[in-house]
C-alpha cells in the first residue's frame, strides 16, 4: 500500500493543504470561546426546570412497550386497562 497519494481526492486537490488554511486563528477561537461561555452562563441563570423525574419515569415505564422496550424480565407489555368498580 503507498501512501503517495495521501490526503488527494480523485480530482487532485491536496485535501491537507486546504485543510490548513482553512483553520481558526487563535483569536477567533479565543472569540468563539468566550461567546460560548457567555450564553453559557445566560443559560444558567435564567433555567427553571419544568420536568419532573418521577414523571418522565412513570411516563417511560408506561410508553416503552411502544418502542419494543424490556424489562429485566421480559419484553415489556401494554398496561392493563383500569376497570371502574361500580361500588
Amino acid at each position: 500500500m503507498s501512501f503517495a497519494g495521501r490526503g488527494r481526492g480523485n480530482s487532485g486537490i491536496n485535501f491537507w493543504e486546504y485543510g490548513k488554511k482553512a483553520r481558526l486563528g487563535n483569536s477567533d477561537k479565543s472569540a468563539a470561546i468566550k461567546n460560548l461561555s457567555y450564553v453559557t452562563q445566560m443559560l444558567v441563570e435564567n433555567f427553571t426546570p419544568e420536568a419532573s423525574i418521577d414523571n418522565l419515569i412513570n411516563k417511560e415505564r408506561r410508553e416503552s412497550y411502544k418502542y419494543g422496550g424490556r424489562t429485566v424480565f421480559s419484553k415489556s407489555k401494554p398496561p392493563k386497562p383500569i376497570q371502574l368498580t361500580l361500588f
